[in-house]
């Protein structure tokens, strides 16, 4: 007879590591990852326009913005980015890092590619995954 491991819930499961930590370290992270997601994407805009964003992309990435810097503070959150101690950086930690945006930035193209009239273009997905 074999026994199996309890699986977790990865989200709880980051949650809960999450919470163990400094609150105030873990907000501080959290606020600044969504700074990032934020220059990032009116960066890679800014880019795919030559600086002059038309309105309309420029309001559908205003009004997207709080699901995408969900996206990446949960998917950071589900892989542990914010447990780790940031004081010293391995090649390992270069890689928790890039897990989670990859996926989102994955995750956002994929969706976005099936959209007919898209105001959030292919490239600009790209570009600001690349950013963050």
């Amino acid at each position: 007879m074999t026994s199996q491991a309890p699986t977790q819930n990865p989200f709880r499961l980051g949650l809960s590591r999450m919470l163990a930590g400094d609150p105030l370290h873990t907000a501080g992270a959290v606020a600044l990852d969504i700074v990032v997601v934020a220059a990032a994407f009116a960066a890679a805009l800014m880019l795919r326009f030559d600086g002059e964003v038309p309105r309309e992309n420029a309001e559908f990435v205003a009004r997207l913005f709080p699901l995408l810097a969900a996206a990446f503070v949960i998917a950071n959150l589900v892989f542990g980015v914010y447990r780790t101690i940031w004081r010293y950086g391995s090649l390992a930690d270069v890689l928790a890092l890039f897990r989670p945006v990859f996926l989102v930035t994955v995750l956002i193209f994929g969706i976005n590619f099936f959209v007919n009239e898209r105001d959030l273009p292919l490239s600009v997905v790209l570009m600001a995954g690349s950013l963050i």
